[in-house]
Formats: structure tokens, sequence, C-alpha cells
């Protein structure tokens, strides 16, 4: 099965590009954009992509990816980690959760909920 592309998700606020996924380690690497963060529209690449088989032909992945963005001089951190199925060839359903610190020590955690992605 071929998972590379570009999925976004149902309210538009996050998109996820999957480059190089690898059938036989399970791992694909790509991009992530966030709309909202506290820092206003990011790009972050994707840290460490997995995906999983098995034997069912009707939701035949898990998928969960950690996308990550620091910039030079180390202002801030955003760390966005989503886990969750494909429910059907270029439909994914994932769950957020993100971490945000600044380097005043100000952090913020938060789960940005259930959402459906699709294919695009």
């Amino acid at each position: 099965m071929n998972i590379n592309g570009t999925y976004k998700s149902q309210d538009g606020a996050f998109t996820l590009t999957i480059a190089n996924a690898n059938e036989g380690n399970g791992t694909f690497g790509g991009s992530y954009v966030s709309k909202y963060t506290p820092q206003g529209q990011q790009t972050f690449g994707v840290l460490a992509g997995i995906w999983n088989y098995v034997g069912n032909v009707t939701t035949p992945n898990s998928i969960a990816f950690i996308a990550n963005i620091r910039p030079a001089n180390w202002p801030y951190c955003i760390q966005d980690t989503w886990s969750g199925v494909m429910t059907q060839q270029g439909q994914i359903l994932l769950n957020g959760v993100r971490s945000y610190l600044n380097a005043d020590g100000t952090y913020v955690l938060s789960s940005l909920g259930t959402m459906p992605f699709s294919a695009q």
C-alpha cells in the first residue's frame, strides 16, 4: 500500500505530507503544517513517522508521527504528536497533542482533538 501523499484535516487547520513511506520497516518522513500555534502558522519537519499493517482489509494501518520545530537561537519549541488509524485508503483519523515551551519558561500542554484527514 502506498501512503505517500498530502492529507488535510477536515477543518483545514493541519496538513500532513507523507514522503518516503517504507513498507519494510514501517517508517515515513515528510512535513506538517499547523495554521494555529502560539507562534502563528508553522511548518514542521516530521521527526518520526510510523505505520503498521494489521490483518484487516477495512482498517489496514495504524499510523503515528511526531513533528517538531525549534528555530535558530532556540526562542521556543513546539512539538505536535498525532496517533490514529487509516480508516480506508486516503482517509486517516488522528488524535493529537501539543507541547509548547518558550525560552522564558512559559509552557502550554494541549489537546489538538480527534480529526479526520483526507488525501488531497
